[in-house]
Order: C-alpha cells, then structure tokens, then sequence
C-alpha cells in the first residue's frame, strides 16, 4: 500500500488542481447567492420578519441623553438620563453631581 505509483497503480485518475490547470482566481464579490424564482431579498426579509419579530417599538432617543434598558419580567423598561443639566439661565453645564 505504502509502495505504489501512480502511473502504474492509478493511471486514469485525473488530479484536478488549479494551479496545474491555471484556473482564474474566483473574486468574492462575483458569488452571491441564487435567489429562488419569483422571490426578490425584500420579499424574503419580509417573511423572515413576519414569522420572527411579534412586536416592534421605536423611541427617539432624547438630544443629550443616554439610556439604561431593564428587563422586569415580561416588561421592557427604557430609562432616559440626562447628560446635561439646565443651569437655570438658559445654558447647559455637565453633570458633575457624581463627581462631588
């Protein structure tokens, strides 16, 4: 087993390598997926979300603020912080109150 030759012990078998055969080198960007016929990636996203997402909510994120998301049982709780505060005279000063 150990001593064999390919002419001799396997001569019809072709070795397929590409830099014998001088294949062109395949560029990522040209293989993609085949889409299924009559079905557009909208069409396929939009299933996808019907069969997943069950509930959807958009909130705005307030200028200045950052936020803390807290799950409470069944219940998603979204608290806003202000990253300024008003200083009484129209201007906005840091929040150094954890500083002090």
């Amino acid at each position: 087993m150990l001593d064999w030759k390919k002419e001799i012990d396997c001569p019809s078998r072709a070795q397929i390598s590409p830099e014998i055969e001088k294949w062109p080198v395949a560029d990522v960007t040209e293989a993609k997926k085949r889409n299924k016929p009559g079905a557009s990636q909208s069409d396929e996203t939009e299933k996808v979300r019907k069969r997943y997402v069950c509930s959807e909510e958009l909130l705005q994120v307030p200028p200045g603020s950052t936020y803390k998301i807290n799950e409470v049982g069944n219940l998603l709780h979204v608290i806003f912080y202000r990253t300024t505060v008003d200083n009484g005279n129209g201007t906005q000063d840091e929040d150094d109150a954890d500083d002090q």
